[in-house]
């Protein structure tokens, strides 16, 4: 997410497209995907990683409005 802007909508959006995109090639072509296993795992990584970076994003920011020790300033 680039912007900053709406971040939990635009991962709710790239989450649906990523669950789409994968049901389609499993219904559509599913026999011509030769690593079929390690694309649904390289997939499910690149999105538990995305997770992972957002939370420990979200506690290295402190909270608007207080300072490092919870307190409003």
């Amino acid at each position: 997410m680039l912007s900053g802007l709406r971040p939990y909508l635009a991962a709710a959006v790239q989450t649906g497209l990523l669950v789409a995109l994968n049901t389609g090639g499993l219904l559509f072509s599913g026999g011509n995907i030769e690593e079929l296993g390690r694309m649904l795992t390289a997939n499910l990584a690149r999105r538990a990683d995305l997770a992972r970076r957002r939370a420990a994003q979200r506690h290295a920011e402190p909270a608007a409005g207080r300072d490092m020790t919870g307190m409003r300033g």
